[in-house]
């Protein structure tokens, strides 16, 4: 891991320390969040090389938090860490979403409110009763995997944290401090049928990526087989989770037609 690296994760741990001081609700999510909960994986990671090339492993920081905090956040992003913010970005994205760069060290930070929007929506709950209450400093292990299969056209990147992921997490059915709460996979998946459409074909693909990376020499056949079980964990209790009436109802509706959301350029 190179220099730019230890620094960006050592921005990120500064920022989540002083948001606990504080008291404010900010969790991080991404690739450095996964890197966390993975920390004995480090060959892996270095293995896989998630961006392709040479260098830096991460490019920013990602955080979610609750909306009520949005102020106390915007306090201790712009006055205690010296981000800066683009107008034109507050005025695009301002309401539920933050966009900063660092003046000097040149990373950038954004900040989700009350729900991460991208191909699909997870819901992040309200104060006291949502998953930010569930974990730190990044968001729950369930929340950091739905965050990644909802995309509609992943990227090899995004495969590659996965299945950093799913090697270092198991699947929990009950306990969800103790692995990748299946509840809340099965629940988010059996309310939108689009969302589920997405989630289950990008576990295959991690499946068949993990397979991938076995025949290049960057798995082992024991960490492919782990992936591969989990995969498969995953998918028979997404298969077998009772479908709500939303689910039925987008499955008549967007079958043939377009099941994601068109994610929008930022504007920096």
């Amino acid at each position: 891991m190179d220099a730019a690296d230890q620094t960006l994760l050592g921005e990120a741990k500064a920022i989540t320390d002083a948001a606990r001081q504080h008291s404010i609700h900010l969790r991080l999510l991404g690739a450095v969040a996964i890197h966390l909960r993975c920390g004995d994986r480090g060959q892996v990671t270095e293995r896989l090389n998630r961006l392709g090339g040479a260098g830096a492993l991460f490019s920013d920081l990602d955080f979610a938090a609750y909306g009520v905090e949005r102020a106390k956040v915007r306090t201790l992003l712009e006055d205690r860490f010296g981000l800066t913010s683009n107008p034109q970005a507050m005025l695009f994205h301002g309401k539920d979403r933050l966009l900063y760069a660092h003046p000097s060290m040149g990373y950038h930070v954004d900040v989700f409110f009350d729900r991460l929007e991208f191909s699909h929506t997870i819901d992040l709950g309200r104060p006291g009763q949502g998953c930010l209450e569930e974990d730190s400093p990044t968001l729950p292990l369930a929340d950091l995997l739905l965050s990644k299969i909802q995309i509609h056209q992943i990227t090899e990147k995004d495969l590659k944290d996965v299945v950093l992921l799913l090697l270092e997490n198991e699947p929990s059915p009950r306990d969800a401090a103790r692995g990748i709460g299946m509840a809340r996979i099965t629940e988010t998946l059996a309310e939108d049928w689009g969302f589920w459409k997405d989630g289950t074909a990008n576990l295959e693909a991690v499946r068949s990526a993990s397979g991938r990376y076995g025949e290049a020499g960057l798995l082992q056949p024991a960490e492919v087989e782990r992936v591969s079980r989990h995969v498969a964990t995953l998918l028979e209790a997404i298969e077998k989770a009772p479908k709500s009436r939303s689910w039925r109802r987008g499955e008549r509706r967007l079958s043939g037609r377009q099941w994601w959301n068109d994610v929008e350029s930022v504007v920096r």
